[in-house]
Formats: structure tokens, sequence, C-alpha cells
């Protein structure tokens, strides 16, 4: 009798990553996300966070075609924009990024810092989309969008079975 097991080089798990917070941040349960944390004390209408996901996609996946998901993004919000993308190395994995900014009703003017990258599979069929979302809003996002920054700057990713021990990278990283 044949055993399956889950995870395993025959059906891997999705990508393991890691995030450092500072003082006076916490968990956040989002269903369907890798990673999410919360700075919670009470801000005026907005809490900054943060949230990882992972999907995953068949091999020869364009990453660049979720900026072009970003910008329909903003063209459905009210006064929507994106920034100009940037590239970053993040555990030896090429990211690409893109803020967007829009204005909310309650929130007032809402910050996101978006970075996507690939995190192979170990059974070459194909990787796993990581997207990291770094959110602020209100009349603290010009400070908190700092905060937030310098967090995703601790970002590590690696595959199931990989180490996220810090690894050289490229600080080119979240703008």
């Amino acid at each position: 009798m044949a055993r399956l097991t889950y995870p395993s080089a025959e059906f891997p798990g999705g990508p393991r990553a890691r995030l450092e917070l500072p003082e006076g941040w916490e968990p956040l349960d989002v269903p369907g996300a890798l990673l999410a944390a919360i700075r919670p004390e009470p801000t005026d209408v907005f809490n900054p966070n943060i949230v990882v996901t992972s999907e995953p996609q068949a091999p020869g996946f364009d990453i660049l075609s979720v900026l072009d998901l970003l910008e329909r993004t903003a063209a459905e919000r009210r006064d929507g924009e994106v920034g100009e993308p940037y590239e970053a190395i993040i555990s030896g994995i090429d990211f690409v990024g893109r803020p967007l900014s829009w204005v909310d009703d309650e929130a007032g003017t809402v910050v996101q810092l978006h970075l996507f990258g690939l995190v192979p599979r170990s059974n070459d069929a194909g990787e796993d989309l990581v997207h990291v979302t770094g959110t602020v809003g209100a009349a603290s996002a010009e400070h908190d969008y700092g905060l937030v920054r310098d967090i995703l700057r601790t970002l590590r990713v690696a595959p199931w079975h990989g180490s996220l021990e810090a690894e050289p990278r490229d600080d080119r990283g979240a703008r």
C-alpha cells in the first residue's frame, strides 16, 4: 500500500515566511494568510497592518502581470494612484513592488506597499506567488509608512523545506 504525505516532495507545502515586528505589533488572524500583523493601539480610524499571502502558480507565470492588477485596482477606487514599480531581492528571490493609494470614505488616504515574489516549489510543478501588503492610512499614514517599510525589510521567505535564516539581501526593498 502506498502512503501519501502533505507536505512532501510530491506534494510540497506553501512557502515559509518570517517578519520581525517592533514592540506594540501583534499577530492578526487573516484567513488564508501565511502571516499577518497589526499595530492594534487605537488610532484615529486606521491601524497599520501587514499581510503575507501565497498562491500556487503554474510554470511560466509572468510576475509582472500582477502589477497590472494594481493599476486596475487604482482605477476602481476614488483618487486611486499607483507609484513606479521597483525591484528587491529578498532571501535570494527576485521581488517586484509597487505602491498603491486611494481615498477611503472612512479612513481617508490609504497607502499600500505591495511586494510580489515567486518562490520555487520542490517538485518543479511551478512556483508560489508570495504577495506582501503593508497598509497605512489616515492622519498617521506618513509616519506609519516608514515603519511598515522597515518591517517589510525584515521579510524572509523560503520554500516549505528551506531555511529562513538570514541571507544576504539587496536592500532596494520596499520604498
